[in-house]
């Protein structure tokens, strides 16, 4: 990436295959903002189950090229995921590190005097592919929108109400918790607590844990109340409705020849 953290990958499209060069580049943009939600969701849902489907390696690293190529065209800020994209790697390569000495059967390799079973190598390339090729599909089609219109966009496409009240709210307390727990830290601090391998310390930890259930189950209550203070009847309505537009068929279009091309182009 170039110093505000975009793909290079993007500036050379713009400027070398794309007619009309950085004018173009920025009518795509514009285009690109103004993808219907609904659009995004299903396609980013359609590369995932694909993606999960399929088990040959050379598909599976051709897919991960088309991710990566829509986070050129999206623009995806490179610096901004990039902890986020460790993060994915690191727990993937947790899980997937055990594989080759788990998995039995096949042809062993000897590395450094280890035994390897190939499969269980195969197995954890598979895993490792299909993680990253899923996480940086949903970074570009999804990873600029925001949590309301993504909501939005589900409540259109019939995802149960439950669900989304659910996420909604999840997203919007996780951070209230979290300062309820730091100020349970920060009391248990100023009263000389220090973490040890003791028994008080175990005792305190649990009693730590039951605080922050009963902070949370009285935040709750207040909540509750709030909102049916405000007329809150069970579900958020609609103000607003989404629009297809010319542009999401055409999008919608290329994103599925692309990816049927790289499919039955293998298959056959």
């Amino acid at each position: 990436g170039d110093d505000n953290g975009h793909f290079w990958l993007v500036d050379v499209l713009a400027g070398t295959l794309w007619p009309g060069g950085w004018e173009t580049r920025m009518s795509l943009t514009a285009q690109l903002s103004r993808l219907d939600p609904r659009t995004l969701i299903l396609l980013a849902v359609v590369f995932s189950v694909v993606t999960v489907v399929i088990q040959d390696l050379s598909l599976l690293l051709a897919l991960l090229c088309f991710a990566l190529f829509l986070c050129a065209v999206f623009q995806v800020p490179a610096k901004d995921h990039l902890t986020r994209f460790l993060a994915v790697d690191g727990f993937v390569l947790l899980t997937v590190f055990t594989l080759p000495f788990t998995v039995h059967g096949g042809e062993q390799i000897n590395l450094f005097g280890l035994s390897l079973s190939k499969d269980g190598l195969i197995l954890a390339a598979r895993i490792l592919l299909k993680a990253n090729a899923v996480f940086l599909c949903f970074i570009a089609l999804l990873g600029r929108m925001q949590m309301p219109q993504f909501a939005h966009g589900l409540a259109h496409l019939w995802v149960p109400m439950v669900f989304i009240q659910i996420l909604l709210m999840m997203i919007r307390y996780i951070d209230v918790l979290g300062q309820e727990l730091s100020q349970l830290q920060q009391a248990m601090k100023c009263r000389g607590f220090a973490f040890k391998t003791n028994w008080h310390t175990f005792k305190s930890l649990g009693q730590l844990v039951g605080m922050m259930l009963v902070r949370a189950v009285e935040r709750s209550e207040q909540i509750q109340n709030a909102m049916k203070c405000r007329g809150f009847s069970g579900t958020f309505p609609l103000l607003s409705h989404f629009h297809y537009s010319w542009f999401d068929g055409v999008f919608g279009l290329l994103f599925l020849t692309v990816l049927g091309v790289l499919i039955f182009g293998w298959v056959l």
